[in-house]
């Protein structure tokens, strides 16, 4: 992941536990590196998910009901599963709460 921040971009992966600063040129101007305590989903978390996804396939399909907004959530839902072995990313989108996947392994935005 990437942003700007200021006069230049900060660079992380949620997989390394570190956070580099550049300059616009690409300079490196700092780095901070830590030892992380891994957190992991469980099934709490994919429950949570679970609601939250349900929730917003409602809100933004206001037109479904019954048996049809039923049947579109669950195609919805299983598009996603969960590996309760592998930790949860470091920081960012998802730290706090489950992370489901999409097949394929590309992770999932958590719906807080």
């Amino acid at each position: 992941m990437a942003t700007s921040a200021g006069y230049g971009f900060v660079r992380a992966r949620t997989d390394i536990p570190a956070v580099t600063w550049l300059e616009a040129d690409g300079a490196v101007t700092r780095i901070v590196r830590w030892k992380p305590t891994l957190a992991y989903s469980t099934d709490e978390t994919w429950d949570r998910f679970e609601r939250n996804l349900r929730e917003d396939y409602a809100r933004v399909n206001p037109r479904l009901q019954g048996e049809e907004l039923d049947g579109g959530f669950n195609r919805q839902l299983g598009r996603f599963s969960v590996d309760l072995s592998v930790p949860l990313p470091l920081f960012g989108e998802g730290r706090k709460d489950a992370l489901p996947h999409f097949p394929g392994g590309h992770r999932a935005r958590m719906i807080a």
